[in-house]
């Protein structure tokens, strides 16, 4: 069995440590003291395609899998963990809805899930 990560996975893995480098190192301590939702993060989030990783390509996700992801919330949780529970969060209600939900429910929610608008 290969447990190495593959080019992909490397370099989400990149992406999400210059993201946190830039977006929240500068911010953690101010947002753990003041309990803030983050919601410039979590834009930001969306708009580095962090929040669908974890969904088809057809709804807009990136199609990524779970190594993938994994990766990026150890990064985030690393610099803020606050801001990792709330893409964890995201991601198990896009999960949910794309393995159980109705061909309504999934048109209706996982476009809007997987860019962030929802």
């Amino acid at each position: 069995m290969n447990f190495e990560l593959t080019e992909e996975q490397q370099l989400i893995g990149q992406s999400a440590r210059d993201f946190a480098k830039e977006y929240l190192d500068p911010i953690a301590v101010e947002l753990d003291h003041s309990g803030e939702f983050p919601k410039a993060v979590v834009d930001a989030l969306a708009q580095h395609d962090f929040l669908g990783l974890l969904l088809p390509g057809e709804v807009g996700g990136a199609e990524a899998g779970f190594v993938s992801y994994v990766e990026v919330i150890e990064t985030l949780s690393r610099s803020l963990p606050a801001v990792a529970s709330i893409m964890n969060n995201h991601a198990i209600a896009a999960y949910a809805i794309q393995q159980w939900g109705t061909a309504e429910q999934k048109t209706q929610y996982l476009p809007g899930l997987a860019t962030g608008e929802i």
